[in-house]
């Protein structure tokens, strides 16, 4: 066998095959095939190969492991070597599902960006990874690629939740979630509410783990069209729920701020005796404020509360102040004299 795969060797570097991919085209037996394997193998660490390779085409198939592996423990053994990925040898098909469904499983939709190659790396099953996703489901929609050999394609693409005619606003506001989600976990992670600055835009180049996707995306401002002017989902019920599902609030981050202030004050109450009068300098922090409330600057908002009448503006205002009522706020502090330094 070894006298054979060096032979084999000096075939394929030979000065008349000018190529890999040349190389490839010609394999024709069991042993030229496994040789350009454990050659790509070694590599490239893995057996990944493009999908458009002749070496792919030729492996990867039903019917050559019908021909060369079936009843052959021995092969089946040597391709364990090299990590053969068995489950590319099922139909195309089947492959497209199982990306399908993960991608669901971590976007919560299939509207695949055109653009979308699954990546080398887990959820994905490793039968997928490089396959042209987004590229599929643009030819599964515009010209039925796969889908017309039977209605149970259809059927299953419709219990996944496909679009088949893209709707634009659809597709926009999709991104918009997909993003609230990721910002939500990155940034937003101890807050219940969705709390987005106006001016906030996706980094750029994957940064600090973003989607290469969402490079750019401007989420804030989205996000204050949606509650300013109703964009996207105005007449669309159910869209309005995945939002309020993920803590999107429809009247703003000026009543995200107030919450904050009351169940900060609300803790700062408790601790002392129902007398909320904290030092102009408080700044929560401890294990008796929650993570998301670490760095407020509680003394200096209530400050503003009693000067400027800040929060308390508006039809929430009676309300509010009743709120403050009950948490014991002190509305004017008694102004004590500086004591005279020591000489």
């Amino acid at each position: 066998m070894r006298i054979e795969q060096d032979l084999l060797s000096q075939k394929f570097t030979s000065s008349s095959l000018s190529s890999n991919k040349r190389n490839r085209s010609m394999i024709f037996s069991y042993d030229e095939a496994l040789l350009q394997l454990q050659s790509y193998y070694t590599e490239h660490g893995h057996l990944v190969i493009p999908r458009n390779d002749p070496l792919a085409k030729l492996c990867y198939d039903y019917g050559w492991w019908q021909e060369f592996i079936k009843d052959r423990p021995e092969r089946v053994a040597e391709l364990n070597e090299i990590n053969f990925i068995w489950g590319r040898l099922q139909s195309e098909w089947n492959i497209v599902v199982e990306a399908l469904c993960t991608y669901k499983s971590i976007h919560d939709h299939i509207d695949v960006p055109s653009s979308f190659v699954v990546p080398h790396s887990q959820p994905f099953p490793i039968a997928t990874w490089s396959l042209p996703l987004g590229r599929i489901v643009s030819n599964i929609r515009l010209r039925n690629f796969y889908v017309n050999k039977g209605e149970s394609r259809v059927m299953q693409l419709d219990g996944l939740g496909f679009v088949w005619h893209r709707d634009k606003s659809e597709q926009k506001f999709q991104m918009t979630i997909y993003a609230a989600r990721e910002y939500k976990v990155r940034v937003n992670r101890e807050g219940r509410a969705l709390k987005v600055p106006q001016r906030f835009v996706v980094p750029e180049n994957g940064k600090d783990g973003w989607p290469l996707e969402l490079a750019g995306f401007r989420l804030g401002e989205k996000l204050t069209a949606i509650r300013q002017k109703g964009l996207y989902v105005k007449n669309f019920p159910h869209r309005r729920q995945q939002l309020e599902e993920l803590g999107f609030q429809w009247a703003g981050n000026s009543s995200l701020n107030w919450l904050e202030v009351v169940h900060a004050a609300a803790i700062y109450s408790r601790q002392h005796d129902r007398v909320l009068n904290p030092p102009d300098n408080f700044v929560c922090s401890g294990d008796a404020f929650p993570d998301y409330l670490h760095g407020l600057p509680l003394g200096l908002r209530l400050k503003d509360v009693r000067l400027k009448g800040r929060y308390l503006q508006g039809e929430t205002a009676p309300k509010r102040r009743e709120q403050l009522d009950a948490l014991g706020f002190v509305w004017k502090k008694k102004r004590g004299r500086r004591k005279k330094s020591e000489s």
